[in-house]
């Protein structure tokens, strides 16, 4: 026994003192097992993960100690410590923290962010930082890109025609060659509409060009010549007009329909490709145009035309004119007007109508025209050739065959004209009258607005005189008989003296009719208001509940619920025996005053409001206390009738419940022994509820005593709810 056993370790040689190798003894309780080191001389520990050291009292590599000595390891790791952007991770050489090797693009301590000119395009935390460049973040389509150091991101400086946060798209008015561009190509007037465009612009997704053709000009680039237009040699488009391409003849000119020659549609007399050319039946005249060889066109109307447009036209002229066309009239002769298509003689019944001294004529000079003047016109004729009436004279006809002068007695034969003259035309003689008297009759009758004031004499209608003052508007009726109002809206009658229906007669309203209206004259309580017929009282037709001749009152079952100035009535509410009479009234009306409701009650129920039972004395004489309820022995507290009305629950001051056959005043009461709580029936009577219990009211009436369904425990009221869902 000189030596120590295996897991020991001596004191000295030889040993005096054996000590035992424990975890917690020799390895700081760390140790996944401990042994001596095969000499006895010292304890070797085989340390847990994550421990170091003789004694393991210290971290191994890679891990990081909590405290001095160590309590636990946690070794250095890549998510934990470096947000798993590392590429490698240790501890720091102290043991008292990891060391992380970040992978390219991340930086910080814990590789958390992502190092200058990488942006983050990982979720959070990061997971991924790229670099800032052309080809990762513009698409490629940038000329240059910058890192945001606020924002943390990389901004692209895109290349002409390309737009977007990632150059990802093209620029109004540029076209893409792919989704996303490698191109943008611009959209010119050269290159994509011909040249011909008043405007070019993208269509709207980039895709394609869109060109504003200058007039003339149609089609996707431009390229076609628009209707109306014909095609030049050197690809413009010219209109087609009546000018250039129909010498002015045409009626209207249009294109070909391809585009390449323009189409006149000639006017009337005009032929050929240019309108250059007279229609057959008709003839070039003097100065080029194409006249019809009519008797009218070519003949001016004063003869027949004969011919084709070969072989030209001629003119068969009628008596009185000649010439090659008609054009002047014979020696002797003149045209009685510019116009005149034929020539009168020179005399005084052929152009002077027979109403001249002498009529004169002068020959043509040369260019011009034969005049014919009438001398001395007869009376009552003027004008050039004594063809019209003089002022003050009226013609029979027109050209007038006589001129007859207006005279008062001849044509204002009335009586009471001033004086009388033509009426402008001299078609009619016009009379100006008295005052009063209408012209239309020759001054003898009365003129609108005016009725006959016996036989001499016109009276004006007036809303003062005729009217009472109250009209619109006055005039007379057709026989000028009688005046006609148009009353006012407050008046009525012949003369606007009586009042209009809805209205009422007030001496002392500045406008003495008063409209009758709900609020003024019902109190507000009225469904409608109108007149007595005879205009002195306003009549309202009062709302339910109301009465009086201006509705301020309650009629007889209502009573005053509101009230406002002067003690009127502003509210009546019904008297009912469900509201007032606690459901137990044969008849309820209001009193006098319709202050309060007064109930007639039923057989067996008595008090104001019918809620108190009275079933007289019972056959067996049973004591009732001065209440009404035999064998009550205490004054009456709370009283319940069932819905049917056939059961009455009592409980007295003394807590004691009875129920009573309210069918029958002489059947004695049942005591419900233990009950004494405030309660209800069901709204089917199928259940009672008196505290403290619930009872099966469907069993009343059977052999007591009644058992209680369910003890509900406490006191109180109890009562269900009306769909008897709840209690």
């Amino acid at each position: 026994c000189e030596t120590c056993a295996v897991g020991h370790v001596a004191d000295g040689m030889p040993a005096t003192v054996c000590t035992a190798c424990t975890n917690a003894g020799a390895c700081s309780g760390k140790a996944d097992s401990v042994t001596d080191d095969g000499s006895r001389g010292a304890c070797v520990c085989a340390c847990q993960a994550g421990f170091a050291g003789q004694a393991c009292e210290l971290c191994a590599a890679g891990h990081v100690a909590d405290a001095e000595p160590p309590s636990v390891c946690p070794a250095c790791t890549n998510e934990a410590h470096c947000s798993g952007n590392a590429a490698s991770v240790t501890d720091d050489g102290t043991r008292t923290g990891c060391v992380c090797d970040c992978r390219a693009g991340f930086t910080g301590d814990a590789c958390e962010r992502c190092e200058a000119n990488h942006a983050a395009t990982g979720a959070d935390p990061v997971t991924a930082c790229t670099e800032c460049t052309k080809d990762n973040f513009c698409n490629g389509n940038a000329v240059a890109v910058a890192f945001n150091s606020t924002t943390g991101q990389c901004q692209c400086v895109c290349a002409a025609g390309f737009a977007g946060a990632d150059c990802g798209a093209c620029l109004s008015g540029y076209v893409a060659d792919a989704d996303p561009p490698t191109a943008c190509v611009p959209c010119t007037n050269a290159s994509n509409c011909s040249g011909k465009a008043a405007a070019v612009t993208d269509d709207g997704t980039r895709g394609g060009c869109r060109c504003t053709c200058l007039d003339g000009y149609e089609g996707g680039d431009c390229g076609v010549c628009s209707a109306g237009y014909v095609a030049g040699g050197d690809g413009s488009c010219a209109p087609c007009t009546n000018a250039e391409h129909c010498n002015g003849h045409a009626a209207a000119v249009d294109d070909d329909g391809q585009r390449t020659a323009c189409v006149c549609r000639c006017q009337s007399g005009w032929t050929g490709a240019a309108c250059a050319e007279c229609a057959d039946g008709y003839v070039a005249d003097e100065a080029g145009l194409c006249v019809g060889c009519t008797d009218e066109a070519y003949c001016s109307g004063g003869g027949v035309a004969t011919g084709t447009a070969a072989g030209g036209c001629a003119c068969g002229c009628h008596a009185s004119l000649e010439g090659d066309r008609c054009e002047r009239c014979v020696a002797g002769y003149a045209r009685p007007s510019a116009t005149s298509a034929t020539c009168a003689a020179c005399t005084v019944a052929a152009y002077c109508g027979g109403h001249a001294e002498a009529a004169s004529y002068t020959p043509a000079a040369e260019g011009g025209a034969a005049v014919c003047e009438c001398k001395g016109c007869s009376s009552g004729f003027v004008g050039e050739r004594c063809d019209a009436c003089a002022a003050g004279y009226v013609g029979d006809a027109s050209p007038p065959s006589t001129c007859t002068e207006c005279t008062i007695d001849g044509h204002c034969a009335g009586g009471h004209a001033v004086s009388v003259s033509d009426d402008g035309a001299r078609g009619a003689c016009a009379c100006e009258c008295e005052g009063g008297w209408d012209p239309a009759t020759g001054c003898g009758a009365c003129s609108a607005g005016f009725i006959a004031n016996g036989t001499d004499s016109c009276l004006a209608c007036s809303m003062e005189g005729h009217c009472s003052g109250h009209a619109t508007q006055v005039t007379s009726d057709a026989a000028r008989q009688e005046c006609v109002c148009t009353c006012g809206e407050l008046w009525a009658g012949a003369t606007c003296s009586e009042c209009a229906a809805g209205h009422v007669f007030r001496a002392e309203w500045p406008l003495l009719c008063k409209a009758c209206s709900m609020e003024g004259d019902c109190n507000g309580n009225a469904d409608s208001v109108t007149d007595d017929g005879s205009r002195n009282e306003c009549v309202c037709t009062c709302k339910a509940g109301f009465e009086g001749g201006s509705c301020d009152r309650c009629r007889a079952g209502y009573f005053v619920s509101s009230t406002g100035a002067g003690g009127v009535a502003l509210a009546c509410t019904q008297c009912t025996s469900a509201d007032h009479c606690s459901g137990n009234a044969a008849a309820v009306t209001s009193d006098a005053a319709r202050g309060l409701c007064e109930c007639t009650c039923r057989t067996g129920w008595a008090g104001a409001r019918c809620d108190v039972w009275t079933l007289g004395a019972s056959a067996s004489g049973a004591n009732f206390s001065g209440t009404g309820f035999p064998a009550l022995g205490s004054r009456p507290v709370y009283n319940l009738l069932s819905p049917d009305g056939t059961r009455h629950v009592v409980v007295g001051s003394d807590g004691k419940a009875y129920l009573y056959d309210a069918t029958d005043a002489s059947a004695a009461p049942v005591l419900i022994d233990g009950a004494y709580g405030e309660g209800s029936f069901s709204a089917d009577g199928e259940l009672l509820a008196l505290q403290p219990y619930l009872f099966d009211a469907s069993v009343f009436g059977g052999s007591p005593p009644y058992s209680p369904l369910l003890d509900m425990g406490g006191g109180g009221f109890a009562e269900f709810s009306p769909d008897d869902a709840e209690l």
